[in-house]
């Protein structure tokens, strides 16, 4: 007997109120199932039983990992006693400490940085 093998993708991503980057991830959660792949975005698991129980059993059994780091913060650095704007902005923390698991478990992962939030058409 034959049996499908789908990858499954794990996509990290911001999830900022106020913005579309659960609906960017969702429109690419879309696309991809429409190309075949199984993909997973924790858009709703938020506790810390949710992170061990659900999200790292995913990460683990992923094959690929997609991050998409939205800006944050501007970042400053100190340069002669003032802070100077260094022109750079931090990512998502928790799509971050995803990334830096994945990179643990050796995950082929793409990164995207997306210059504005506008969703996927």
């Amino acid at each position: 007997m034959k049996k499908n093998l789908t990858a499954r993708v794990f996509i990290s991503c911001g999830q900022r109120e106020g913005t579309e980057e659960i609906l960017i991830a969702d429109d690419i959660v879309s696309k991809l199932e429409d190309m075949g792949f199984v993909a997973y975005f924790a858009a709703r698991e938020s506790t810390l039983k949710d992170v061990k129980e659900i999200t790292f059993q995913k990460l683990t059994e992923a094959e690929y990992f997609i991050f998409i780091d939205f800006k944050r913060e501007r970042l400053y650095e100190e340069k002669n006693g003032k802070f100077v704007d260094t022109g750079k902005h931090r990512g998502s923390l928790f799509s971050h400490q995803e990334l830096a698991i994945a990179t643990l478990f050796d995950k082929e992962f793409v990164t995207i940085q997306p210059i504005h939030l506008t969703p996927i058409k």
